[in-house]
């Protein structure tokens, strides 16, 4: 399993890597660094298990617990206990709980099989260590009933203490011939009194758990692609002809971190052009009607007070944002039927492709063109007085202003500003 996620780190990687250098988006960095952070700690963790098992550590660790009675006697109901001397013992270097973990290597005499020479690597308590030294006879478990890898039982059964003290003929044993690969796997040599091929119990498999080479293949794939689903929309422009990498790497300069946003989207600013316009446009078409009470353009969205019906003193929200334009509900104080009479307006005669220009004269006349952090320009449609009128607050650090335009641009009436400019004098005056 922690090979399969590492794949999927793997196709993480690769895909933060191959669109942080198509896109030239630092949104992908992060992405990247915490991908590799994760390839490289899983690589570790799988090298030290795949080496701990080549060197029979991880194994050791699985069989750190001592045989149980009842394993011990079915080991003995199934010839699979013999005696073994040691031929020799050392330490791994490695130690669980205190315990040295040794390497050993054992010459078995099974009653029914021919001798065979073995290594192994367990734990071995500190206490029994002194009963595994070099010549010393042990009681060795089997994994098979046949010339298999064996386990040193460190507390031998009754019935095997006398057997383990007066066995001569493993003691005077010469040598006998090691292990093969096949027999450790499984295809050892067995004797006519052993059970047979189909019901000898085999050998459970060591080491790493062996996965399919295509497993990895899906595994880095999925990787991949679930980390590219925020950039879909760009990569689905991308092959369609609909923009080129190069205006992706300018949108991105432009604006910013667009890690999932269209590689062409940019902010609207309704101040420039004919963005006004539209987004009173599209109001009206989202209303169906031409009877506002107030209408508020902003940096970025446009706000409206609509009647629902014409001559009606019921009023709704609509929001112009992205593009589109939505009833955001009724609005918060309603107004009544004389109110509403007297405010509402026709926005189809107004002109909003002059507000660009209504915004340049404004910061002129009171000589604020910096405003304040956080505040961005705005300008509110609506009557005052009974007189339509386009007003245009400007706040700076120290000072605010206000100018009132008329739908044909003419300055209504202005104050605040800057010291010695047209809307402080006015003011003053």
């Amino acid at each position: 399993m922690i090979r399969l996620i590492l794949s999927a780190a793997v196709g993480v990687f690769l895909a933060s890597l191959l669109a942080l250098l198509i896109s030239q988006d630092d949104s992908w960095t992060w992405v990247r660094l915490t991908s590799g952070i994760i390839v490289i700690t899983l690589f570790i963790i799988v090298r030290l298990a795949t080496s701990a098992v080549k060197d029979g550590t991880f194994m050791a660790v699985l069989n750190r617990q001592p045989l149980s009675a009842e394993q011990l006697a079915e080991a003995d109901n199934e010839n699979r206990l013999a005696v073994a001397r040691v031929l020799s013992i050392s330490r791994t270097g490695s130690a669980i709980n205190d315990q040295p973990v040794c390497s050993i290597e054992v010459l078995v005499a099974h009653r029914f099989i021919r001798p065979y020479r073995t290594s192994l690597k367990q734990i071995i308590d500190i206490v029994e260590l002194p009963r595994v030294q070099l010549g010393s006879v042990v009681l060795v478990a089997l994994e098979r009933r046949d010339a298999s890898p064996v386990r040193i039982v460190t507390t031998p059964p009754f019935s095997w203490l006398r057997e383990l003290e007066t066995n001569t003929a493993v003691r005077s044993l010469p040598d006998a011939p090691a292990l093969t690969e096949e027999q450790i796997a499984g295809d050892g040599l067995t004797s006519a009194t052993t059970a047979s091929s189909s019901t000898r119990k085999q050998a459970k498999p060591t080491g790493l758990r062996r996965i399919p080479a295509f497993c990895y293949v899906i595994a880095i794939i999925a990787g991949f692609g679930l980390t590219l689903i925020p950039a879909y929309p760009t990569i689905a422009a991308l092959l369609d002809g609909s923009t080129t990498i190069d205006e992706i790497r300018a949108s991105y300069e432009e604006n910013g971190p667009n890690v999932g946003s269209s590689p062409t989207a940019k902010p609207v600013d309704f101040f420039t052009g004919t963005n006004a316009q539209d987004a009173l446009n599209a109001i009206m078409a989202a209303s169906g009607n031409n009877q506002m009470m107030q209408l508020n353009i902003y940096s970025t969205f446009a706000g409206a007070e609509v009647l629902v019906t014409p001559g009606d003193s019921k009023v709704d929200d609509y929001i112009y944002r992205d593009g589109t334009a939505t009833n955001d509900g009724p609005t918060l104080i309603q107004p009544d039927a004389e109110d509403a009479a007297e405010k509402a307006f026709d926005p189809a005669t107004l002109d909003l492709t002059i507000l660009p220009s209504l915004l340049a004269q404004a910061k002129e006349l009171t000589g604020i063109t910096e405003f304040k952090e956080g505040q961005t320009p705005s300008m509110h449609i609506m009557k005052l007085g009974g007189v339509l009128s386009i007003s245009v607050p400007l706040y700076a650090d120290y000072y605010d202003a206000w100018v009132t335009f008329a739908p044909d641009g003419s300055v209504l009436s202005m104050r605040g500003g800057i010291p010695g400019s047209a809307s402080y004098e006015a003011g003053q005056g």
